[in-house]
């Protein structure tokens, strides 16, 4: 082994997905064999000596078959598009299994978790034989059975093999491998789980472990009957092979006393690689859902694609979390014409390009129309994006038409609203004197011409104006800082008959400019309309314009599901002030105690 050992990590893959930038991974596209297209920059594993085929049941084990028939390093790991090991030495939560959930594969989780520290990783391998994920104890995790008492009915119970699939295993190893018999047999009726197939291991020791491992399930594969199984239980191969791997380690532990490092592996929920970026022809839509609710995306979704012009094509991308049943909402709609797509994108999941400077996911998230031009680099085509219940009434395409500058977003005439109210004046000035500008603007509808956009700002002065310092306003916080973010990128107001907000029609009247509040009564029928709440409008003669969610949702699928969930939230208190003089009504004896207490505190 030289001075400058090399180390490589295959990180299995069966899809395009973020990773690590650093020079000890390498991504090999497992199941290559029978995919329909090569993944770009990616190692096939049906090149050379290999078992690409057997994909469909060896898994992740094609790509380790592939590494140790064809790859020359002095050290070999592997682990998964989705599961990494850790290299940061810090303790995190982890969950049952002992792993480190973590909701977004991102470069910020990267370096949190030291993934990208090629010289950490070098030190952690080279300091000794072998690493290995942490063992964990069946006992404490549920399965569809209960919790069990050892790893082989731990793994019969989640329906991962069959008695009769460990008893085949037990005897290929007795006449294959006999010298690992005895500790097959512990660890299947023991309690303690390691599994994953995931490892960095000396060369010498990664031969002895694939010599082993395929040995055994080669054979096990040639005598399997995969007729009729579902495509979990094809993938039985991987399943055994977690269980060889963890025998592997035991049997080394016992016939000698090899320096094993055990590193807690972090498990990512979303592995997307980047958002698509805007096309230059079509109409490109982004629909940013933080609801739960499906049903009222649904109808959102239903009557944009009845509104739409049959004469363009339109595309809508509709970015929710990994919570949100997408599944369910597209059910929940009627066919849809044959000039509109829809699909989902798991935020956050982001390829970052060059062009953006480094910002945390959180600015991304929350501002994601500002830094549009930014995050797409090569598009240059408006877009529209939309933010959580917003309903069309006519073809979105006449937003484009109109907007003239980098930027236009709907009219925040709730937030404008509520800084009038007198609670709230202080905070209305602060905003003011930080907008240099007399404008609120809302993201919930906005349109973004990512060419004229790059032309007027840099990246770094977009993301300076999404971290403007906002006024703390309490329950408006995030509002602040939209509008903040928008007017100082000299964002256009949409005219309410294009984009208009629902609201408290008393509220809104009493605590709004009276300019404001004429424009808005006049918008009788908006190009499409912005509910104050997200999810499910709810039913109230006293908001303006939210009998047309519930005009659409009559004529859509999911109308008696809505009514039989009952997810219309009630309506809250148009005003605190309300609420105060219900407590407090004026003059009497409640009224005279607080007012007193009032001045005593100063207040």
């Amino acid at each position: 082994m030289s001075n400058d050992p090399t180390i490589k990590i295959l990180v299995s893959c069966h899809k395009d997905v973020m990773l690590p930038e650093s020079e000890v991974y390498l991504p090999v596209h497992v199941g290559a064999a029978q995919a329909k297209e090569p993944l770009a920059g990616m190692q096939p594993d049906n090149e050379g000596d290999h078992i690409s085929d057997r994909n469909f049941t060896f898994c992740e084990l094609s790509g380790q078959y592939w590494g140790w028939k064809n790859l020359d390093a002095d050290y070999v790991g592997q682990c998964h598009y989705r599961r990494f090991f850790a290299f940061d030495g810090q303790s995190h939560p982890a969950n049952d299994h002992l792993q480190m959930e973590y909701p977004q594969m991102s470069q910020e989780a990267f370096s949190l978790f030291h993934l990208d520290d090629t010289d950490a990783i070098k030190q952690a391998a080279t300091a000794c034989d072998m690493i290995v994920p942490p063992l964990w104890d069946v006992r404490n995790a549920p399965t569809p059975c209960g919790p069990q008492q050892t790893v082989a009915s731990h793994m019969i119970s989640y329906g991962l093999l069959a008695q009769e699939d460990v008893d085949k295993l037990v005897a290929i190893v007795a006449e294959r491998q006999p010298d690992y018999l005895d500790d097959l047999k512990r660890y299947l009726d023991g309690y303690h789980y390691r599994g994953y197939n995931c490892f960095i291991m000396k060369r010498a020791l990664f031969d002895v472990l694939c010599a082993f491992e395929f040995d055994v399930l080669l054979a096990f594969d040639q005598q399997k009957d995969y007729a009729g199984l579902t495509a979990t239980q094809r993938r039985i191969c991987g399943y055994l092979g977690e269980i060889l791997f963890s025998v592997f380690v035991a049997h080394q532990q016992r016939i000698g006393s090899p320096v094993i490092t055990e590193l807690p592996m972090v498990f990512f929920e979303t592995t997307s690689a980047a958002l698509p970026a805007p096309s230059d022809d079509g109409i490109t839509i982004y629909w940013q859902w933080h609801d739960q609710a499906p049903e009222a995306l649904s109808v959102c979704l239903d009557a944009l694609a009845q509104a739409v012009s049959p004469g363009a094509t339109y595309r809508v991308h509709v970015i929710t979390d990994n919570r949100c049943a997408f599944s369910r909402a597209l059910a929940g709609m009627r066919a849809l014409p044959g000039n509109v797509a829809i699909d989902q994108i798991i935020w956050p999941a982001l390829q970052r390009p060059g062009s953006l400077p480094p910002v945390d996911d959180h600015t991304i998230a929350e501002h994601m129309p500002e830094l549009s031009p930014w995050l797409f680099p090569h598009a240059n085509a408006k877009a529209i994006w939309v933010c959580d219940t917003v309903l069309f009434n006519d073809d979105p395409a006449r937003l484009l038409a109109v907007s003239r500058g980098a930027y236009a977003a709907l009219r925040a005439l709730k937030l404008e609203r509520e800084l009038n109210k007198p609670p709230r004046r202080a905070q209305q000035e602060s905003y003011l004197a930080a907008a240099e500008a007399p404008v609120y603007c809302d993201p919930a509808v906005c349109v973004v011409d990512a060419a004229t956009a790059r032309a007027q700002h840099t990246a770094q002065g977009a993301i300076a104006a999404c971290q403007t310092h906002a006024p703390a306003v309490d329950g408006l916080d995030k509002a602040v800082r939209q509008s903040l973010s928008l007017v100082k990128l000299a964002c256009e107001t949409l005219p309410f008959d294009l984009a208009c907000p629902s609201l408290h029609v008393v509220d809104t009247a009493t605590w709004s400019p009276s300019e404001s509040v004429a424009a808005w009564k006049a918008a009788s029928d908006p190009l499409c309309v912005s509910f104050e709440e997200p999810g499910v409008p709810h039913a109230d003669v006293e908001y303006s314009h939210n009998w047309l969610f519930w005009q659409a949702a009559r004529g859509s699928k999911v109308y008696e599901t809505i009514l039989r969930a009952g997810v219309a939230p009630q309506p809250p208190t148009a005003d605190r002030t309300d609420l105060v003089h219900r407590l407090f009504p004026t003059g009497t004896l409640r009224w005279r105690i607080a007012k007193k207490l009032s001045r005593l505190l100063g207040r």
